[in-house]
C-alpha cells in the first residue's frame, strides 16, 4: 500500500501559511514605521512653522514695542527659541530612528 500523501500537503499547506503570516506582519511593521516617519515629519513642520509665527511676531515687538510691550516681545522670542530647538530635536530623532531602520 502506498504512503499516504495527506501529512505532506498538510505540511506544505501549513509551511504556506505561516510564510503568508510573516509576510503580513512584516508589512505592518513597515506601514506602522512609514506612518510614524510621518507623523515626526508633521510635528517638525509644526514647530517650525509655530516657531517662525512667533519669532515674527515678537521680532515685532521688539521693534515697534515700548515699555512692557518690549520686554513681552523678548519673552516671545525667547518662546521661539524654544519651538526651534524642538524642531531640531525631533529632527535628531527623526533622522536617529531613520538610520537604524
Amino acid at each position: 500500500m502506498p504512503p499516504d500523501p495527506r501529512p505532506a500537503q498538510l505540511a506544505a499547506k501549513a509551511k504556506a501559511q505561516a510564510k503568508e503570516r510573516e509576510a503580513a506582519e512584516a508589512k505592518r511593521r513597515q506601514e506602522v514605521r512609514e506612518s510614524g516617519a510621518r507623523e515626526r515629519v508633521q510635528n517638525i513642520k509644526l514647530c517650525l512653522q509655530a516657531g517662525a509665527a512667533v519669532f515674527l511676531v515678537a521680532f515685532a515687538m521688539l521693534y515697534f514695542g515700548r515699555g512692557w510691550l518690549w520686554w513681552l516681545g523678548l519673552a516671545s522670542s525667547m518662546g521661539a527659541g524654544v519651538l526651534f530647538a524642538a524642531a531640531l530635536a525631533q529632527f535628531e530623532e527623526h533622522r536617529r530612528i531613520a538610520k537604524l531602520a
